[in-house]
């Protein structure tokens, strides 16, 4: 028999599909109900018993939009516990193991689903729930009761008051079962000395969401609307009892919790680093001119690779580094080496693992009665896992490694904190090398004062010591994430428990004859094997980081193909501060400027903060559902919407244009005098400039110019949708895999005009009667009529296609009008400019005449540098570039 996987023989069908490695399939985006009918047809046919592909697939992945996914979540369907194949059953074990929350779909109550009950004890769920603090553990698991799964389920009668009772009743009778189940496995862990109150038991049974759902009658009502209008009163109870959208904000919910920490790290660290970052560099001295000059001499070096101007710098930095990260080596390794010596949690394992050993081992023990079997448990083959005859629980104290390893990777990474801190005070002082030797006091307490400054920048070297260490290079899901490298070294130690066994007891199996000498291997060889295990853990363990530790010598000091030098890296970059810091203080308007910048900071640190206040008073899962799934609704109306007007115009797919992917440029907007010179009118969202101002006789010359520099193939632009088309998308995103850009550019344009088409006809049909009543006359003609006009090629667009494009897209434009007045800013954001602003916009001009016809044409700006400043009503408008 082949001794190895790779040994086994295979058909060439079969070695080609292991080749390929994955296979990636993709909707058409037009419809996300046509792609999950989509992906349920490749499901089916993947899952097939012919097809050869249900034997090597190792995992499927389904990536759909939605809310509840935006943070990182991700749902796993497992196979269950009824499939006749080992490995989904297997697949099931370790997928309830690795979620951070299960949901147990039942068709009845948990009592009569005995397997979900004991997969939960078997895969230590249970277990998880009743270790965490209080009641904590009751958000990970839920239980789901649908009884539409069931035959004789009448769904016609689904919120009936028999129904009603019934899904009361089997809420308590689940609730009962997880009590017992609670119960049990407590009692275990008291044995062990952990374990619950009765009381902290009884709060996570009540506290532990269990709902009966109703999906399919819920879709029908959602899907329906017209019957749905018809029976407002039965569609709100049906909406209401089906609790899908409370499962919506369930779900929600754990997605928003992580977001808003992460916001409340944010307003509580990040942000005021970053304000006493940017206030630091206001207060700090710059160096002298003769040493500004130097590093920027070295600077040039750097840039052209001067070994002899450079390089020989760099050396005794990076031969320092390599000195520091060996002292470094030697005493993680100590530290590893003390917790499994000395710790606290690895002399607890083993007390209780001898405590144990009595009621594993000797019964054990008493069942080895014949030879055969006493042979079989302990052959190599069998790996000490002989059913009724395993070795490691009856050497270990049971099969779960209850040692907390996160304690062990908290000192590993301050051990590494500190190397960080070394490394960089080893930066600064390879730049205290590369000063004149005439430099005095002023340019040391420059650079030294730098050096906060310097260490916020360098995210990616810190990353490198810190959240990064363990995860570089490696393709394991725990080391991703820091609070989860602990799992993977009990992973890894518990790993150890198997080699150990096998080092100590089935390596020395041959020879046996009775079952006497068996026994005799077992119990003369106990001890040893937590010796051997202690030692194997420890090097496993030692062996990841000095892994780990090899790769960020490589990373911070080798250069070469694939290696990013980070040493050298930060060396520019300090030298690179020194120079823009000694800019910024040669230059008072930048001083001006960075002083309003801190102000803005400030301002937008206190609206943070009130709106993470804000989250965390919303916690009704119902509500967050309900606006989780309006959002999601809202979305694929728009969408549809969209839809039907590109197949009204005749567009093929590959007309849709995406997210706007070309930078809004950064523009300056100022304003003399009074700060209600900008008027924001959120009922419009535009912001008109009020005054006077010279004429813009030569702004349709200058727009013009651009165009024919920037956009020779484009030729004029005659509406709105091409001009803001061409400047707020890529060439290469509005060609979309055509040759010719400008074939492709009015079906891009068209694209946009049937996207206006469609928000402002679905913001219509949400208005009330009066509403649209003032709309009718602010347009002058009926909103149908409007829409109608605005369908047509030969409409050239207006301000409202604009703001409505600005809304979708999330966009500022400018817009210069002829005649001499001021331009109009339309924006997405309700948020009034105060006295001085900098906004990304883009810059659109509209002149008259611009054809034979009378008509007009647009202009866009593509140049970064554009800057447009308003002044008092006797100063002009100036357009630098």
């Amino acid at each position: 028999l082949p001794q190895t996987a790779d040994e086994g023989p295979v058909c060439d069908t079969f070695q080609q599909i292991l080749n390929e490695g994955f296979e990636l399939y993709l909707g058409r985006a037009e419809s996300i109900h046509l792609d999950c009918a989509h992906i349920r047809q490749k499901l089916t046919e993947i899952n097939s018993k012919d097809n050869l592909k249900r034997m090597v697939v190792e995992s499927i992945e389904v990536f759909l939009p939605s809310a509840v996914f935006e943070g990182g979540n991700g749902f796993v369907d497992l196979p269950g516990l009824a499939d006749m194949d080992a490995a989904c059953e297997q697949q099931t074990y370790e997928g309830v193991q690795q979620a951070a929350a299960v949901f147990v779909v039942l068709p009845k109550a948990l009592a009569a689903d005995k397997l979900s009950a004991e997969l939960l004890c078997r895969a230590g769920v249970v277990k998880r729930v009743l270790e965490q603090p209080g009641s904590q553990g009751s958000r990970d698991v839920g239980f789901l009761i649908n009884p539409e799964v069931s035959k004789d389920h009448d769904k016609m009668e689904a919120f009936s008051e028999d129904e009603q009772a019934n899904a009361l009743l089997a809420v308590n009778d689940t609730r009962q079962t997880w009590r017992h189940v609670l119960i049990n496995e407590n009692s275990k862990l008291r044995d062990e000395g952990f374990g619950k109150t009765d009381e902290e038991v009884e709060e996570i049974v009540r506290k532990t969401e269990i709902r009966n759902i109703y999906p399919m009658l819920h879709a029908s009502f959602i899907s329906n609307m017209e019957y749905a209008q018809e029976h407002a009163e039965q569609t709100e109870r049906v909406l209401r009892l089906s609790n899908m959208y409370w499962l919506t904000g369930v779900l929600a919910a754990r997605n928003r919790e992580m977001l808003v920490r992460q916001l409340q790290v944010f307003v509580d660290t990040s942000f005021p680093q970053l304000l006493e970052k940017v206030l630091a560099s206001q207060k700090h001295e710059a160096v002298s001119e003769d040493t500004n000059a130097t590093a920027e001499r070295f600077l040039r070096a750097a840039k052209v690779g001067r070994y002899e101007r450079f390089g020989r710098h760099l050396d005794p930095l990076v031969k320092d580094t390599i000195d520091l990260l060996g002292a470094c080596r030697a005493k993680l390794h100590q530290q590893i080496q003390d917790f499994f010596d000395e710790g606290e949690q690895v002399a607890t394992f083993l007390d209780k693992a001898v405590e144990r050993q009595p009621r594993i081992l000797n019964p054990l023990l008493e069942r080895m009665k014949r030879r055969f079997a006493a042979m079989r448990a302990v052959s190599p083959s069998n790996k000490g896992n002989l059913y009724n005859y395993r070795l490691k629980p009856a050497v270990f104290g049971g099969d779960d490694n209850p040692i907390d390893f996160q304690p062990l990777v908290d000192r590993l990474l301050a051990t590494m904190k500190e190397a960080t801190e070394r490394v960089m005070e080893l930066l600064v002082g390879a730049v205290e090398k590369l000063l004149p030797k005439k430099s005095g006091d002023r340019d040391h307490d420059a650079i030294n004062g730098l050096k906060e400054s310097f260490f916020s920048e360098q995210s990616l070297l810190i990353e490198k010591f810190s959240t990064n260490f363990f995860a570089a290079r490696q393709n394991v899901a725990n080391l991703k994430v820091v609070d989860r490298v602990g799992t993977h070294l009990r992973k890894l130690a518990t790993e150890a428990c198997d080699k150990a066994v096998t080092s100590c007891i089935l390596s020395k199996s041959d020879g046996l004859s009775t079952v006497s000498d068996v026994k005799h291997l077992i119990l003369t060889n106990v001890v040893q094997v937590r010796e051997e295990w202690k030692r194997m853990a420890a090097a496993a363990i030692f062996s990841l980081v000095e892994k780990q530790l090899g790769t960020l010598t490589v990373d911070l000091t080798q250069a070469g193909r694939g290696r990013i030098f980070l040493l050298r890296q930060a060396l520019v970059g300090y030298l690179k501060l020194v120079v823009q810091h000694y800019q910024m203080h040669g230059q008072p308007q930048l001083q001006v400027q960075l002083k309003e910048f801190y102000a803005q900071l400030r301002r937008q640190h206190e609206q943070l903060g009130n709106l993470c206040h804000d989250l965390q008073e919303m916690q009704d899962p119902t509500q967050l559902g309900m606006e989780a799934t309006r959002t999601a609704e809202k979305s694929h109306q728009t969408a549809r919407y969209v839809l039907g007007e590109v197949r009204q115009q005749g567009l093929a797919p590959y007309a849709n244009l995406g997210r706007p992917d070309r930078k809004m440029p950064i523009t300056d907007l100022a304003t003399v005098g009074r700060v209600d010179r900008f008027i924001a009118i959120k009922e419009s969202g535009h912001i008109f400039a009020r005054g006077s101002d010279d004429s813009l006789g030569d702004l349709a010359s200058t727009f013009e110019t651009l165009q024919r520099q920037l956009w020779p193939r484009v030729g004029s632009m005659p509406d709105v949708f091409t001009a803001l088309c061409v400047a707020a998308w890529t060439s290469v995103k509005i060609r979309n895999g055509r040759e010719n850009l400008k074939d492709a550019l009015p079906a891009a344009s068209a694209w946009l005009r049937a996207t206006a088409v469609a928000e402002l006809k679905q913001r219509f049909s949400s208005y009330q009667a009066h509403t649209k009543a003032k709309l009718a006359d602010a347009l002058g003609q009926d909103l149908e009529a409007y829409l109608q006009q605005l369908r047509s090629k030969e409409y050239t667009g207006d301000l409202l296609c604009l703001f409505i494009l600005a809304l979708r897209f999330k966009l500022n434009v400018l817009v210069f009008r002829p005649g001499g007045d001021l331009p109009i800013l339309i924006t997405y954001s309700d948020d009034i400019i105060t006295g001085h602003e900098k906004l990304p916009m883009h810059h659109v001009a509209v002149t008259a005449a611009g054809d034979n016809q009378g008509g007009t044409n647009w202009f866009c700006s593509l140049r970064p540098s554009m800057r447009t400043r308003f002044s008092d009503e006797n100063q002009t408008r100036e357009l630098s570039q």
